[in-house]
C-alpha cells in the first residue's frame, strides 16, 4: 500500500518545525507505509508530530484518500537580557493533509488526467480522431494499472501517456532504405510552400557528410525559379545539380538516374513539382515518375503548421504513391507539432 500527498493546507509559521521533521522533509514530501499502518480498516500514524498529541491526530479514509489532521498548541516567549519573561504568546491551530491510498489507478484518477491530455493534444491541433483513439487506448491500458512507488496516480497516467506517444510515433528510429544496387533514388513530394526544395538539399547534404555522393535533380519545371533555387542551395552545399530545363519531368528523372550511374553518384534526390493543392494532373505526373525510375524511398514534405489538414495531404499522397516517410518542416517556428501525431 502506498500513500501520496494530494493537497497541502495553509498553515502559520508555528508549524514550521513540524514540517521540517523527518515525516515531511526527509521523505521528499511522501509518506510511506512504514509511517501509516492499517488494522481492521482503521489507520494509525506511527510517527510523532512535534507539538501534537497522538489523541489529537485524526485519520479518515474517504474516496480513496487518507485525510490526516492534527491539532496543535504552541507558544512563543520573549525574555530580556536577565532572562526575565517580557512577553508570551500562545497559539492553537490545526493542519490537514491528504494521501492517496491504494496500489491501482481508479477510473476517477484516469478520467481527471486524460481530460488534461485531451485538451493538450487538441490545442496542439492534433486530429480529433487521433486524439479520440489515443485517449481510448491509454484509458484501457491505465485502468487497474499498478502505481509505482515513486509516482502519484496522475504521474502514473502521464507515464503511460508518454509510452503510448512513443509507440504512436514509431517507437524506434527508422533509417532511410538504400538500394542493393546504386544509385538509391529518393523521390521528394509535397505541396507548395512546405519547404520541399530546401529540405531536398538539406537531406542530400546530410548524406554527403556520411560519405555518400548525392545528386540533386530538378524535376519541378513549373514553379518559377524552382530550378535556380535548387542550383543555389546545391552550390552552397557543394552538391551537383542535374537539370534539363523545362522538358518532361519523367525524362529528366530517367536521365538523372542514368547520369548518376555513369558518374559514381550513389544517391539521387528528385525535387518533384508542387501545387497549391492536390489535383489529378500532379498525381498523374508523380505516378509516371515513380513507374519510370522505381524510387527506393518516397518522402512527403509537410508543413508542421498545417496541423490537422496535414492528414488530408498525407492520405492523398499515400493512396496515390504509397509514401515511405514524412519530413516535417518549420518545427522551429510556433507550430505545436500536431501534424506529427495526426499523420
Amino acid at each position: 500500500m502506498k500513500f501520496f500527498p494530494r493537497t497541502t493546507s495553509l498553515f502559520d509559521d508555528m508549524f514550521d518545525d513540524m514540517f521540517t521533521s523527518p515525516f515531511f522533509a526527509n521523505r521528499s514530501d511522501m509518506a510511506m507505509k512504514t509511517d501509516i499502518t492499517e488494522k481492521d480498516g482503521s489507520y494509525m500514524l506511527d510517527m510523532e508530530l512535534p507539538g501534537c498529541k497522538k489523541e489529537d491526530i485524526h485519520l479518515e479514509l474517504k474516496d480513496g484518500y487518507l485525510n490526516v489532521s492534527a491539532a496543535r498548541n504552541a507558544k512563543k516567549e520573549e525574555k530580556d537580557a536577565k532572562g526575565s519573561l517580557v512577553r508570551q504568546e500562545r497559539y492553537s491551530g490545526t493542519f490537514s493533509r491528504s494521501f492517496y491510498v491504494g496500489d491501482k489507478l481508479s477510473e476517477e484518477d484516469i478520467k481527471l488526467a486524460m481530460r488534461e491530455v485531451r485538451l493538450a493534444l487538441l490545442e496542439a491541433d492534433v486530429s480529433y480522431k487521433v486524439v479520440k483513439d489515443f485517449v481510448k487506448t491509454v484509458s484501457e491500458r491505465a485502468v487497474g494499472a499498478e502505481v509505482l512507488d515513486s509516482l502519484t496516480p496522475a504521474q502514473q497516467v502521464i507515464k503511460i501517456v508518454s509510452e503510448e506517444l512513443t509507440a504512436l510515433m514509431g517507437g524506434a528510429n527508422a533509417k532511410l532504405t538504400f538500394a542493393s544496387k546504386p544509385p538509391t533514388v529518393v523521390m521528394m513530394v509535397g505541396l507548395q510552400g512546405a519547404g520541399k526544395t530546401t529540405n531536398v538539399a538539406k537531406l542530400a547534404g546530410y548524406f554527403r557528410k556520411q560519405g555518400h555522393r548525392p545528386l540533386l535533380t530538378a524535376c519541378d519545371v513549373y514553379r518559377p525559379a524552382a530550378i535556380t533555387q535548387l542550383q543555389v542551395v546545391g552550390k552552397q552545399l557543394n552538391i551537383p545539380v542535374f537539370e534539363m530545363g523545362q522538358i518532361d519531368p519523367v525524362q529528366i528523372a530517367q536521365e538523372a538516374v542514368k547520369y548518376a550511374g555513369d558518374h559514381g553518384n550513389d544517391m539521387v534526390f528528385l525535387d518533384t513539382a508542387v501545387r497549391l493543392h492536390i489535383d489529378e494532373a500532379l498525381m498523374d505526373e508523380l505516378k509516371r515518375i515513380k513507374a519510370a525510375v522505381k524510387p527506393t524511398e518516397i518522402l512527403l514534405v509537410v508543413d508542421a503548421m498545417t496541423g490537422q489538414d496535414a492528414v488530408n495531404a498525407a492520405t492523398a499522397f499515400d493512396e496515390a504513391l504509397g509514401i515511405d516517410g514524412v519530413v516535417l518542416t518549420k518545427l522551429d517556428g510556433d507550430a505545436r507539432g500536431g501534424a506529427a501525431l495526426s499523420i
